[in-house]
């Protein structure tokens, strides 16, 4: 039993295990910042739709305190013993309520004055109740696009 010592010899050198290590960590470091951005990406998304939500609803309020301001007069002139044809006389056919929203967008109510009819206590039906771009927005140049 001679060995050759022309044979090669197959095996993990010093050299191949410290390359593999360099490469195992280089692609745990892409991965985490790559994580990372995603996940800073997420929470300003995140702050944006709560402080756009926020907002809506703060302009919703406002537009209730409004509508409860025209429940009370349209009370009023009923309570004043107007008939229904004075009734509708007293007031436009349709009433807008704008509130604003953020520099780009409003809430736009629309109502209409309704005659209450027995004990129904409905003085006025809502037409609209959306949010809308204010005039003037051009998003090609903000890239405020969300919501």
């Amino acid at each position: 039993m001679y060995r050759c010592r022309n044979r090669p010899q197959f095996g993990i050198h010093i050299g191949t295990s410290s390359l593999l290590l360099i490469f195992v960590v280089l692609v745990l470091v892409c991965l985490a910042s790559l994580t990372l951005v995603g996940a800073l990406s997420q929470r300003s998304l995140s702050e944006r739709a709560l402080e756009t939500t926020g907002s809506y609803y703060d302009a919703c309020n406002s537009v209730n305190e409004e509508l409860s301001g025209w429940d009370a007069r349209f009370k009023e002139v009923v309570d004043g013993g107007a008939n229904e044809g004075a009734f509708y006389d007293s007031f436009d056919d349709e009433i807008v309520i704008i509130e604003d929203i953020s520099d780009t967008q409003c809430l736009e109510v629309i109502i209409t004055p309704h005659y209450p009819d027995g004990d129904s206590g409905e003085y006025y039906r809502v037409l609209s109740w959306k949010r809308v771009l204010k005039d003037g927005v051009d998003f090609s140049d903000t890239g405020d696009t969300l919501f």
